[in-house]
């Protein structure tokens, strides 16, 4: 079988339409969604209280736990998930599932 011929020559870059495309695109999509981030029991629990519209003092009284720690944990699970707020945390742990 030839190349495919148009009125005005041969058709360039012409796939034939009997194949189908590669599933390659759709596993290099899979291989990079990004992974759910590993976040620490404290890390989870203090998200949990940031979404349900706690202060860090609030958090911190809750937790049993001072307000610097608090601070330390919402920093560390900000960095785990690659934001820089709270709004955004709380918004990519529960994309991740992390706060059912």
């Amino acid at each position: 079988m030839g190349r495919r011929r148009t009125r005005y020559g041969p058709l360039r870059g012409a796939r034939p339409c009997w194949r189908r495309p590669s599933p390659l695109g759709l596993v290099d999509r899979l291989r990079a969604a990004p992974e759910r981030p590993r976040l620490s029991a404290r890390e989870v629990a203090a998200l949990r209280l940031v979404a349900d519209g706690c202060t860090n003092a609030e958090i911190g009284r809750r937790l049993f736990i001072g307000e610097s720690t608090v601070k330390t944990h919402l920093l560390r699970a900000f960095g785990k998930l690659g934001v820089d707020d709270r709004t955004a945390a709380v918004t990519n742990a529960m994309r991740f599932g992390l706060l059912d």
